[in-house]
C-alpha cells in the first residue's frame, strides 16, 4: 500500500510537530491493521511546495502524464495544514490542486482543519483553476468596504474576484456597466463580519440551540463538536462519545446553509452549536475543522477508524482506485465528472453480477439493440401504409346506420 502524507504548515517549531505527531499516529495505526501484516507500505512525505512529482492537472498546465500515474498509485492521502490558511491563499494552491484530484478520482484523503474549509470552498465553487482574491490583502471584507479597493477592482485580470467575508459571495468588477457582478459563493464566511452584520450574517450564521446543562471548556479556543443524530451509527464514530472537546482556531466558518452543486456535494457529520459543521464528508474524503490533539482521545479516535476503514475498502473492495485522473476522455469538457461517476458506477454494477444475471443482462441489450434495427429498417411510407389500413379496417366495421331504440316506461 502506498500513503502520501503532507505537511501543509509554515516552516515553523510548532507546525513541525504537530506535523511530527500525525505522522507518526498514521504510520502506528497503519502498522497495527491485521489486513496490512503482508503488505509492504510504502510512505511518501511532502510539504505544501515539493507536490509538484504528485499534481495532474491540464487545466492548470500540470500536464506530465508520469505524474498523474504517481498520483493514481497512491491508495491513501493525509493532509495536516494551519486553520488559519485559506484555500485560495497563493501559498496553497499545490494542496488546493492535490484534493481537487482526490475529488475528481474518489481518492481516501484525511484532512484536518484547512481540509474542511478547502473541502467546502471547492464544492461551493466548483472552480476548475486557481482564483484570486485581490481585496484586503486575501481576506476579503464586507460589502459596504468595496469601494475602498476600486483601483485594485480594475487591476483584476481572469480568475481574480472580490470576496465578500460577510456571505461568501465573489464579485467581479465589469468595467462596461461600471457594477459588481456576482460570480459564485465560497461556502465560508467570516463568523466576525457575519455577527457584526447581522442583517445579512443570520441567514449564514447558525442559529444557537438551547442546551439545559454546558460542558465545562480549559480554554477559548475548545468548543463542543456533537455528531448528528442520523449519523451516530456511521462508522467514523465507533466508540466516540455523542459530545466530545475539540481545538480550533478557524475565523472562516462553514456555512450552516451548504451552498454545494450538483456535480460536488458533502455532508455535514458533525457540528458545533454555533459555529456549524465540523466535520464533514464528501464520497471517500473526511476533513474536519479541528486538529488531532493527544489529549482529546475521541478526535485520535477519529482518525483511527477512518484509518481502520480505508485499509478494509482497499484490500476488500476490488471497485476502490479505478478512476485514472490521466484519463482526459473523462475529464475534459463540462461533463467531465457526470461521465467519470457514469463509469464508475457501471463498474460496480457489472462487478457485483454473478454469470447469469450477466448473461440475462447481455441478452437484454441484443433485444434492445434488435428493436432498434426493426424499426429503423420500417420506411416512412411502410409506416403510413400500416397506418391507413388500421383505420380503413376500423372503419369497415362501423355500421352505416346508427338505431337508437327508446324504452317507454309505463
Amino acid at each position: 500500500m502506498r500513503f502520501l502524507i503532507v505537511n501543509g504548515f509554515n516552516a515553523s517549531t510548532s507546525g513541525a510537530k504537530l506535523f511530527d505527531y500525525f505522522r507518526n499516529s498514521i504510520q502506528n495505526m497503519i502498522s497495527k491493521q491485521k489486513e496490512v501484516a503482508d503488505t509492504e507500505c510504502e510512505y511518501h512525505f511532502r510539504d505544501r511546495h515539493s507536490l509538484d512529482d504528485f499534481l495532474y492537472e491540464p487545466e492548470t498546465s500540470l500536464i506530465r502524464t508520469e505524474y498523474g500515474q504517481k498520483f493514481n498509485s497512491i491508495d491513501i492521502v493525509f493532509i495536516l495544514a494551519s486553520s488559519n490558511s485559506r484555500p485560495w491563499n497563493t501559498n496553497m494552491r499545490k494542496i488546493i490542486t492535490l484534493i481537487r484530484m482526490c475529488l475528481k478520482t474518489k481518492k481516501l484523503l484525511f484532512s484536518t482543519s484547512f481540509g474542511a474549509q478547502a473541502i467546502a470552498y471547492l464544492c461551493s465553487t466548483n472552480f476548475s483553476v486557481h482564483a484570486s482574491i485581490t481585496n484586503n490583502h486575501g481576506e476579503g471584507c464586507k460589502l459596504v468596504d468595496f469601494p475602498k479597493y476600486t483601483l485594485q477592482a480594475l487591476k483584476n485580470g481572469p480568475n481574480e474576484y472580490f470576496l465578500d467575508s460577510t456571505t461568501g459571495d465573489l464579485y467581479f468588477y465589469s468595467k462596461v456597466t461600471d457594477e459588481w457582478l456576482p460570480k459564485a459563493n465560497i461556502g465560508l464566511h467570516n463568523r466576525r463580519d457575519a455577527m457584526e452584520y447581522q442583517s445579512i450574517g443570520k441567514y449564514i450564521v447558525k442559529s444557537p440551540t438551547y442546551k439545559p446543562k454546558q460542558n465545562m471548556l480549559a480554554n477559548q479556543s475548545e468548543m463542543i463538536c456533537q455528531i448528528k443524530k442520523q449519523f451516530l451509527h456511521h462508522w467514523l464514530f465507533k466508540g466516540v462519545a455523542m459530545e466530545f472537546a475539540i481545538t480550533s482556531y478557524n475565523q472562516w466558518d462553514i456555512h450552516a446553509i451548504t451552498f454545494t452543486n450538483p456535480d460536488k456535494k458533502f455532508n455535514s457529520l458533525a457540528e458545533h452549536n454555533l459555529r456549524g459543521p465540523l466535520i464533514i464528508e464528501s464520497d471517500n474524503i473526511i476533513a474536519t475543522m479541528f486538529e488531532i490533539e493527544p489529549k482529546q482521545k475521541d478526535t485520535v479516535k477519529i482518525l483511527s477508524n477512518f484509518i481502520d476503514y480505508a485499509v478494509k475498502l482497499i484490500r476488500f473492495n476490488n471497485n476502490y482506485n479505478l478512476i485514472s485522473i490521466t484519463n482526459e476522455k473523462y475529464f475534459s469538457g463540462n461533463k467531465g465528472l457526470d461521465n467519470i461517476e457514469i463509469v464508475f458506477q457501471q463498474k460496480k454494477k457489472m462487478s457485483n453480477l454473478n454469470p447469469e444475471d450477466l448473461l440475462k443482462k447481455q441478452q437484454k441489450n441484443f433485444m434492445l439493440e434488435y428493436r432498434k434495427l426493426l424499426n429503423t429498417a420500417i420506411q416512412e411510407s411502410e409506416r403510413d401504409k400500416i397506418f391507413h389500413v388500421g383505420f380503413s379496417v376500423k372503419k369497415d366495421r362501423l355500421p352505416d346506420k346508427i338505431i337508437y331504440k327508446r324504452r317507454i316506461i309505463k
